[in-house]
């Protein structure tokens, strides 16, 4: 039987073998990347068979919500923090874009067509926010009591808005990003609706936290049909469409809260791939590294050049048994 751990420390003097960190791994198109609150960015292959931290947390904080485009532009939202930050696709490094300011306490982080980066605000100043992911400017543009955000089109979003004090108070409604004229787009209220996506065919889908749900909104008709509810989920938050129409939800698994009494929390975090026809749920990746987890989205633009992404240290073990 080999010596493992000396066999392995004279690979490492040859310069043979590279145990790089895990926020060193590149990201491939399809990636699944996880914010979680107290972890950092937690990256998820698409079959669900690994799952690394891609990026640790910065200044104390994790992240709230991650948001991505098709040229390999990553963003990720440090909430309580207020600041957003560009995430290198290839090595995981944060650089600040924007914080302070009109950002206080953001919830959800999206990237449009165009390139600006729209944060809903939970702080003093609540309400949508349209960031210059060059120059990191704000601008207000539709103030407003808004749990959630979905972009469809440069002049085109859609958002979860307290606009009735009956409650459930929350409606979807299109939101003109030139004007910041909102119009309902379905009469159905919501209760908790803490993340919204859009599909490829310009629908909307919704989760309701307390609810334990996932709803689909059609705005061209005016209608929202369930699509998947209670069994597997306790709490769900993020929600992502995938290219061939399934569903990913973050569900951070906390019935009440992510922090019930002891220390260290309990609650891991699951996330499910949800059939948008049956509803089905399926975990394609839980606890590990998953803390306190809330936004998830497809990482949608090109595999970077990476080096190999490397063995694992129970596959180094197993091959010099």
């Amino acid at each position: 039987m080999t010596n493992f751990p000396r066999h392995l420390a004279g690979i490492l003097a040859l310069g043979l073998l590279s145990l790089s960190p895990a926020h060193a791994w590149a990201l491939r198109h399809g990636d699944i990347l996880v914010a979680d609150r107290m972890n950092g960015l937690i990256l998820v292959d698409a079959a669900g068979t690994e799952q690394r931290l891609f990026t640790g947390y910065i200044n104390g904080h994790g992240y709230t919500d991650v948001t991505t485009n098709a040229a390999g532009d990553v963003y990720a939202l440090d909430g309580p923090g207020g600041t957003i930050y560009r995430i290198d696709s290839s090595t995981g490094a944060a650089t600040f874009v924007s914080g302070g300011g009109t950002l206080q306490s953001p919830l959800t982080l999206d990237i449009g067509p165009d390139g600006y980066l729209y944060a809903v605000n939970g702080g003093a100043s609540q309400g949508v926010i349209r960031i210059d992911a060059i120059t990191g400017q704000q601008s207000m543009i539709k103030p407003g009591i808004i749990y959630s955000f979905a972009i469809t089109s440069d002049t085109l979003a859609y958002v979860a808005l307290a606009d009735s004090v009956i409650q459930p108070s929350f409606h979807v409604c299109r939101l003109d990003l030139s004007t910041g004229v909102t119009t309902r787009a379905a009469n159905t209220a919501f209760m908790n609706p803490y993340a919204m996506a859009a599909t490829a065919d310009g629908n909307i889908l919704i989760t309701e936290y307390f609810a334990k749900a996932v709803s689909k909104v059609f705005p061209e008709i005016g209608a929202v049909a369930p699509v998947s509810s209670g069994n597997s989920f306790k709490t769900p938050f993020g929600v992502a469409a995938e290219e061939d129409g399934m569903i990913l939800v973050a569900d951070n698994q906390g019935e009440i809260g992510c922090h019930p009494a002891g220390d260290p929390p309990v609650c891991s975090g699951a996330l499910f791939r949800v059939d948008p026809i049956t509803g089905a749920q399926v975990i394609v990746s839980e606890q590990g590294h998953f803390l306190d987890i809330a936004g998830v989205e497809i990482y949608r633009g090109p595999t970077t050049p990476t080096p190999t992404r490397n063995a694992s240290w129970g596959q180094l073990k197993a091959n010099y048994r």
